[in-house]
């Protein structure tokens, strides 16, 4: 199964997801929907749960340099956050 997630800013304080699962391994074609569709439902379950803990984090702005300990697999967010100051 793969599954492709796209996270897109719309404004300062929101931000929309759009999810696609791709499922090879079933080679009926209703029943390989079938489980695609199931794990959709799934995920937003999933997703309606993080979103609880998400609302909550402070700080709500993010920074450039705001004294978060960034791992090298967060240079996607270091990139986004550069780019977003220089475009300010």
């Amino acid at each position: 199964m793969r599954i492709t997630v796209y996270i897109t800013p719309i404004d300062n304080e929101n931000t929309m997801m759009y999810t696609r699962y791709y499922q090879s391994f079933v080679k009926v074609p209703i029943l390989g929907h079938f489980i695609s569709w199931m794990t959709s439902i799934f995920s937003i379950v999933i997703l309606h749960q993080d979103k609880r803990g998400v609302e909550k984090q402070i700080p709500i702005k993010s920074d450039l340099k705001m004294g978060e300990k960034l791992i090298p697999a967060d240079q996607p967010i270091i990139l986004y956050r550069r780019i977003r100051k220089e475009l300010q």
